[in-house]
């Protein structure tokens, strides 16, 4: 029972509780009959409950009855299942995916968007999304196949079989097929996907936190799949991979490196300036990561610009970075982004 219900069946009683309490001098003699009269509201309640679940019940299996009926002799219902084994749809883990994302600095919170974030997911084929909108696509295009067929679906059946066999008028026979011909179809599931994206930023002490979210349809996320694979590559990913280098990560690899060259060995001892440069430029899809991070000087790094200096130190599965491992079997060259690339590099 609701509370709305229960306060109203609660006040009611007390009202028919009270009258009759003032309809009698002696109420103490009617004990029983005035407790009655409190609890019928309950009652009434529960039973006008039970007769409406006996009716409801009772139409459902009516109506499942007349399906049965129906299913047996529509030849329209007969052509639908046909076209739902012709059509071999793969499935979708899920429809709804979300992406949460922290921004480093409140410049690069303020400045990004959720296309934005989408596109360099899709770009890294990250979670494996790129995958499911493709996936998502290729249903798309053999939904609307189907569709055509199952809206040209048109067997009429004849009068005599509807009055001698299932005894109802046409339109009721109309009504209850077309009711089939729809719960039996293939819905949009099997290509509608969203996606929600989350952006957020924490200061570094945690006193300022902004977060916003949206939530991208299906044909909104086509078109930013279709905008990638025009050829703007790694336009979106660039920017947001030298977003997120901050001082904390320079000062890291600058540490690491003992703050010299690693091409020339000059320091700033020598009258150099020392820059953190990506070994795999983020214009051909680097990563803000320590293993593709590195000290050169400002004459090494103009002189190196965005060219990628050994192929040998990309994963060829995956397109990450080959980094020196250490496992059961002694060291050995593998990809940064293991457990998900399992590739390894042969001596």
């Amino acid at each position: 029972m609701k509370k709305k219900t229960f306060i109203v069946c609660f006040i009611i009683g007390l009202f028919l509780f009270g009258w009759f309490d003032g309809l009698v001098d002696d109420s103490s003699k009617y004990y029983c009959f005035s407790l009655f009269l409190f609890l019928l509201p309950f009652i009434l309640y529960f039973v006008s409950c039970g007769i409406k679940k006996i009716i409801i019940e009772s139409r459902k299996k009516y109506i499942t009855k007349m399906e049965r009926k129906v299913m047996e002799v529509s030849k329209n219902y007969q052509e639908v299942l046909n076209l739902n084994n012709k059509y071999k749809f793969i499935a979708l883990d899920k429809n709804k995916f979300d992406i949460y994302e922290r921004e480093y600095s409140l410049k690069s919170y303020d400045r990004v968007s959720g296309s934005d974030i989408i596109r360099y997911y899709v770009e890294n084929n990250t979670s494996d999304l790129r995958s499911k909108i493709e996936l998502a696509i290729k249903n798309k295009k053999l939904y609307d196949r189907y569709m055509k067929e199952f809206l040209n679906i048109d067997v009429p059946l004849e009068d005599d079989i509807i009055n001698d066999k299932l005894e109802i008028s046409k339109e009721k026979y109309l009504k209850i097929e077309n009711k089939l011909l729809n719960k039996f179809k293939v819905d949009e599931s099997v290509y509608n996907i969203k996606i929600n994206v989350n952006v957020y930023y924490c200061s570094s002490r945690g006193q300022n936190r902004y977060s916003k979210s949206r939530t991208y349809d299906f044909v909104e996320i086509v078109k930013i799949y279709n905008d990638w694979l025009k050829g703007k590559n790694y336009e979106v990913s660039a920017r947001l991979e030298r977003s997120i280098m901050n001082d904390n990560i320079r000062y890291n690899v600058l540490k690491r490196d003992n703050f010299s060259c690693v091409l020339c060995g000059a320091t700033t001892k020598d009258g150099v300036k020392l820059h953190v440069d990506h070994i795999i430029p983020v214009s051909k899809g680097g990563k803000t990561v320590m293993n593709n991070l590195r000290t050169l000087c400002d004459r090494c790094n103009k002189g190196k610009s965005n060219k990628i200096e050994n192929n040998d130190s990309i994963c060829p599965k995956c397109g990450g970075t080959l980094v020196k491992r250490q496992g059961k079997y002694g060291a050995f060259i593998g990809c940064s982004n293991y457990p998900k690339c399992h590739y390894v590099k042969e001596k």
